[in-house]
């Protein structure tokens, strides 16, 4: 699913960049131009960015509970 049409910003690319580092909504803009252009996409795309960032953390927490039992 596009998340921004203008720069063709996919979810699965939001998603890479949360994994490659990115901790906010804008370092996964600046890292992938989400929002970066005519601005339509907003609101749904920082809802959508910040649903994604909460739930990387919630997974990447349960990792390493688990690595360290």
């Amino acid at each position: 699913m596009y998340l921004c049409i203008c720069n063709a910003v996919s979810e699965e690319r939001v998603i890479e960049a949360i994994e490659s580092g990115c901790g906010s909504f804008n370092e996964v803009s600046k890292a992938t131009g989400l929002c970066a252009g005519c601005g339509q996409c907003a609101f749904k795309a920082r809802k959508e960015c910040e649903r994604l960032l909460c739930q990387y953390r919630k997974h990447s927490k349960n990792q390493s509970s688990f690595s360290a039992a």
